[in-house]
């Protein structure tokens, strides 16, 4: 089987000289990606304590001499190496250089000769290319920098600034293209073709939504597409940009598409949105066992929230067994897939949509787009908003709801 081994984590080094604000920098910087106030000594590992004496045997007062700080954003985990401010330390200096992808430097505008001689200390130490940025902490409010790669540290360096540095630094470590994507890719095809039983009933369940449209595509770069009936549930509350998707993939892979009604006749002016998921879920598992499908492809996530992430890639039922090919994909991951292959994607993306379910119960919750590579930098630059957003009617129609519902066979 296959195994993925994904690199998730983003090394920034902070130097500078000894009390010149490397840790309220680290602070402000956790708060920005975590959106929570947090104490770094409480995120602390890997901590390097003084044992009362400097490299010379003179005394040293300080506690920690180094450490490194852990947050996580959107998937990623951010490592800041807190390194030491007296040269001293040089070996440390440069293992936390060394280790990372961005060194911050942070120059105290109160002493600024003493600030700049530590600067050519450090730029001696920096490998070529290493990707570096300067901050000044202790500024004054009045002054401007004209710098490039150079923020101020309580006028200039905001929510946007940084979050936009580390969404390019990212795009940098991976060459604009993501190193995981290519690894749940090729995991999600080593798993079709490790599970898909050509002699079976195999069926993928279309609605015509992004993780669909990677999870069919997906299915055609296996070369198991001949292999598989396509079957697109339908409400009769569907968005009709979400029919002409569906009727143009329908032309792409040349295949029928089987359409099959799902809501048993309820409607949303007479039935409350549990009632309608409820019936979806009934109108599913009776069409499985009439046309007596074996192995049913559906898109559910790990990175899906609530009951959808407590799943497994794989779950065999009473009667059939569910699959999702794109169960290790974060919804950055069906993006940057989208984009790299280029797929016709449904026009409400790009129109605030996040999620698409049926007309009556979704709605926009982002702004409107024009690329792809647009929709992506939000997500990446708004982690504390949801993909379900636009859902909440939905989902919160009954405490629960989708806990009872998944037992019932909803999709």
């Amino acid at each position: 089987m296959f195994i993925m081994c994904l690199s998730k984590q983003v090394r920034i080094a902070v130097v500078g000289p000894p009390d010149s604000g490397k840790s309220t920098f680290i602070s402000k910087a956790v708060k920005i990606l975590t959106g929570r106030t947090v104490n770094p000594d409480a995120l602390m590992k890997e901590v390097h304590y003084s044992d009362g004496k400097d490299i010379y045997g003179n005394d040293d007062t300080r506690t920690i001499k180094c450490a490194k700080i852990f947050c996580n954003y959107f998937g990623l985990e951010i490592c800041f190496y807190d390194c030491p401010g007296h040269k001293e330390y040089i070996d440390q200096i440069k293992q936390g250089i060394n280790a990372a992808s961005l060194v911050i430097f942070i120059s105290d505008y109160n002493r600024k000769e003493e600030s700049e001689r530590y600067f050519e200390f450090i730029k001696e130490l920096l490998p070529k290319n290493k990707i570096f940025y300067k901050i000044n902490s202790h500024y004054p409010v009045d002054n401007k920098n004209t710098s490039p790669n150079c923020y101020n540290f309580d006028t200039e360096l905001g929510e946007d600034n940084f979050r936009s540095i580390i969404f390019d630094l990212i795009k940098e470590i991976r060459d604009n293209e993501s190193i995981e994507l290519i690894d749940v890719e090729a995991e999600a095809i080593s798993l079709l073709k490790e599970n898909i039983d050509s002699t079976k009933h195999n069926a993928i369940f279309f609605s015509g939504g992004k993780d669909s449209l990677v999870g069919l595509h997906l299915i055609k770069q296996a070369g198991l597409i001949d292999n598989f009936s396509v079957y697109v549930p339908c409400s009769g509350f569907d968005f009709p940009e979400v029919n002409h998707i569906i009727n143009i993939y329908e032309l792409l892979f040349k295949k029928k598409f089987f359409k099959f009604d799902n809501s048993l006749g309820l409607d949303y002016q007479r039935n409350t949105s549990y009632e309608l998921m409820e019936a979806k879920a009934l109108a599913n598992e009776k069409l499985i066992k009439e046309k007596n499908i074996d192995l049913v492809s559906i898109q559910f996530r790990a990175s899906d929230e609530g009951v959808r992430s407590k799943d497994h890639y794989i779950v065999q039922k009473e009667n059939h067994t569910r699959f999702s090919p794109v169960f290790n994909f974060t919804e950055e991951n069906i993006w940057r897939y989208i984009q790299k292959y280029t797929l016709p994607v449904c026009e409400l993306y790009f129109k605030g949509y996040r999620s698409l379910g049926d007309s009556f119960v979704t709605e926009p919750c982002m702004p409107h787009f024009k690329t792809v590579e647009e929709i992506i930098k939000y997500i990446y630059e708004h982690p504390h908003t949801s993909e379900r957003d636009g859902r909440k009617a939905q989902d919160n129609s009954v405490p629960f709801a989708m806990e009872h519902l998944r037992d019932k066979g909803f999709f």
